[in-house]
């Protein structure tokens, strides 16, 4: 999600994604004209005033309503508040004329080029605010003084290694319960305390929602750019002869190839990825590489995503503190911690590319 800067409106939008915008403290639910699903024992009006809440301004019902539907999954899960945080409470917003006096509302809205009336009212999705995202996290803890030593360097990859390890306990448990993440990224963990925590379950998706997960890769096909969680054949997977041959031509012209690239060889030591995609591509046009099942993309992709995740935070941290490819190379090379990058590896193994 895109992070935005502090205003002076009491409900401040902290950040926004493809399907909506969170503003803490949480807007308030209106009551009047629809009904709300709220879970039991969830937290009243007046309580999300005094309570640490914040709440998420959906683009779409239908985003919304899959998402709430997704929590529901996951709470039959026991021990869930152990790794994941949830929305406890559904509704709309109060008429865009109020709420657009206390909060951001505006700024959400332009991002996707809607159009705002007085009386409109958007779905709203309500929850306990659990902790900083990660990426953000990152940022402000390993930036520049993580690359002045090795050893400062090494220090901080261990800690957040074991802050992260929490992770691994959530997508296991999804997994033994048929579920999905679909998009676990930094933008998608929160940290408070030293403990990190799954959001955003609003691309997930059950054993039985297969068709689901079908569609999504058919879509992700039309979308030109690199996304790190997700692994190139996860791009690339739905499409056809002739997109893939297209996509033999301008595969390096998407839009962050260049740190999908130095994860892969200056991160994680893996060489040759450039010539790995072009024979990736060059096997399915021919006709020697198949399609991965749908059912393969379910059982691994969040396992994917957790052993691409401490690399990309690393290359973004570096990124903001303008170090150089070499330099990040040198140091992940001599790290005394390499069972971390090992670990990291051994889970992106799951696919080719």
């Amino acid at each position: 999600m895109k992070k935005h800067k502090k205003t002076l409106k009491r409900n401040r939008l902290i950040a926004s994604g493809g399907q909506g915008c969170i503003f803490r403290p949480a807007l308030t639910c209106d009551t009047k004209k629809h009904k709300r699903r709220r879970r039991k024992g969830a937290q009243t009006k007046r309580d999300i005033k005094r309570s640490n809440y914040i709440s998420k301004v959906a683009y779409n019902k239908r985003s919304s309503d899959r998402e709430y539907k997704m929590n529901q999954y996951i709470r039959k899960i026991p021990g869930y508040e152990d790794w994941a945080i949830l929305w406890d409470d559904y509704c709309y917003t109060r008429p865009y004329e109020i709420i657009s006096k206390t909060s951001d509302i505006k700024t959400c809205l332009d991002r996707k080029n809607i159009k705002a009336h007085p009386r409109s009212k958007y779905p709203l999705l309500i929850g306990t605010y659990g902790g900083e995202a990660l990426d953000d996290l990152a940022t402000g803890m390993y930036a520049s003084p993580l690359f002045d030593s090795q050893k400062r360097f090494d220090d901080a990859l261990l800690k957040l290694h074991k802050t992260l390890l929490n992770l691994e306990h959530g997508i296991t448990e999804m997994k033994i319960n048929n579920m999905l993440h679909g998009d676990l990224s930094s933008g998608n963990v929160v940290i408070k305390r030293g403990v990190s925590k799954l959001i955003d379950f609003g691309l997930s998706c059950t054993l039985s929602q297969m068709n689901y997960l079908s569609k999504r890769l058919k879509f992700i096909t039309k979308i030109h750019r690199m996304y790190e969680p997700y692994p190139y054949e996860y791009m690339c997977n739905a499409m056809t002869k002739k997109q893939l041959t297209q996509e033999s031509k301008m595969y390096a012209e998407r839009d962050h190839f260049d740190d999908y690239i130095c994860i892969y060889e200056n991160v994680l030591g893996i060489p040759d990825q450039t010539k790995k995609l072009r024979d990736y591509l060059s096997d399915r046009i021919s006709g020697k590489r198949k399609q991965r099942s749908v059912d393969y993309f379910f059982k691994h992709v969040d396992t994917y995503s957790l052993g691409i995740l401490i690399p990309t935070i690393l290359l973004d941290v570096s990124v903001v503190s303008e170090v150089t490819q070499d330099k990040l190379s040198d140091l992940c090379r001599n790290c005394r911690h390499q069972h971390i990058f090992d670990l990291c590896k051994e889970r992106i193994s799951v696919f080719d590319v």
